[in-house]
């Protein structure tokens, strides 16, 4: 008996007094350049694999169609998000860092892009002032927040789409009169497909600019504020981190 009591005492010292804490995060499952493209590119796979590294977490990522990664958020499925935009729709089942003033804190975001709004070559669509002219249908992807605000412009919206690239090609056909993408994908698929830089275009003014966040769920953050605290400002010092600049020239930023 006192042998077998000896054996359960240093087995029990044998586990280390501190395990991992645990995340599983999903992201968008299509290349979203530069933050997220390829099998393991992008600045924010940078950021938070970074961010897990500093604070010791185990973090399992989950490549997802957006709207499902949406859905295990709301669900529980996954604790968190990234990169997403804030919208008012989704605080109903996800945190985002927030400041004094009750907006969400760019100094935390992950990342920020902008909009453009894109047209084929004569064609009479416009962005001006912050309304659209001679514009009925856009075309935008998947899951994208960006669908509500362009539905109280009075636009018909197409948001079948998974990818830029899809979106643009749905421009291209005449499908949609605007094409309302995010900045670097866009960009990204109209370098991958040259014929369209003699058939489509980039309006001068963007739609607006986009900060993304990692958002976490609402349970988690209720069960360990202080983690959630901690992962935002981790998100922000490694943003601001020579490293990260060095990164963002690598990709051509």
């Amino acid at each position: 008996m006192r042998h077998w009591l000896v054996a359960v005492m240093l087995a029990w010292l044998a586990i280390p007094a501190w395990a991992a804490e645990k995340l599983t995060l999903c992201h968008e499952d299509v290349d979203v350049f530069p933050w997220v493209f390829g099998e393991k590119d992008g600045l924010d796979r940078y950021v938070m694999q970074t961010v897990a590294r500093h604070l010791q977490l185990e973090v399992t990522y989950r490549a997802l169609p957006w709207k499902r990664c949406q859905y295990e958020v709301r669900e529980g499925l996954s604790d968190g998000m990234f990169s997403a935009a804030f919208s008012a729709e989704r605080t109903l089942y996800a945190a985002y860092p927030m400041a004094a003033d009750g907006q969400p804190d760019a100094a935390l975001r992950m990342g920020r892009d902008r909009y453009l709004v894109f047209r084929k070559l004569g064609h009479a669509a416009s962005w001006q002032g912050g309304r659209f002219v001679h514009a009925e249908r856009a075309g935008i992807q998947a899951g994208y927040s960006i669908g509500a605000e362009l539905r109280t412009q009075g636009l018909l919206l197409d948001e079948r789409s998974a990818t830029a690239e899809d979106v643009l090609r749905k421009l291209d056909a005449g499908s949609v009169d605007v094409a309302v993408l995010l900045e670097g994908p866009a960009l990204r698929a109209m370098q991958q497909f040259p014929r369209w830089s003699s058939r489509l275009e980039a309006l001068p003014e963007s739609y607006r600019e986009n900060d993304m966040f990692l958002a976490l769920g609402r349970g988690v953050c209720q069960k360990r504020p202080g983690l959630c605290h901690k992962l935002w400002q981790e998100i922000r010092v490694v943003r601001e981190s020579a490293e990260y600049r060095q990164l963002q020239r690598k990709y051509g930023l």
